[in-house]
């Protein structure tokens, strides 16, 4: 009888912390629009980079935090998870793209400053 009430006990104790672990993770989400003069571009690569890799590499595909890729409107989408609040709840994370005109090599980006749950967008103008 010990034994099933302990089993009980056990029993109700692990659901009540299983209950109480699960927290809803919010979501930080940003969009990004990929276009030149002709329009939305689609199938290009995207890369989303932190400020302190971005202050210290710049630009660098290498550093990436994670990439994404264009779809047909030129529409790129990156979900942070793990935003960082260590500067007064908020961080700037830097989206680029790599791209060659006349026969140069440039990059473009654009810095956009979230908190967490923000659901922002951007534009990448290579020109």
């Amino acid at each position: 009888m010990q034994k099933i009430i302990l089993f009980i006990t056990i029993s109700l104790g692990l659901a009540a912390l299983n209950g109480c672990s699960k927290t809803e993770e919010t979501k930080t989400t940003v969009e990004i629009v990929v276009k030149d003069a002709s329009g939305n571009k689609a199938n290009w690569t995207v890369y989303q980079i932190g400020d302190t890799k971005f202050n210290l590499y710049g630009a660098d595909p290498f550093f990436k935090d994670q990439q994404s890729v264009t779809d047909n409107n030129g529409l790129a989408t990156f979900i942070i998870a793990d935003i960082d609040f260590a500067t007064g709840g908020q961080r700037t994370y830097y989206f680029f793209a790599e791209y060659s005109q006349g026969g140069v090599n440039k990059k473009k980006n654009v810095g956009i400053t979230l908190s967490k749950g923000d659901k922002k967008s951007g534009t990448l103008l290579l020109n």
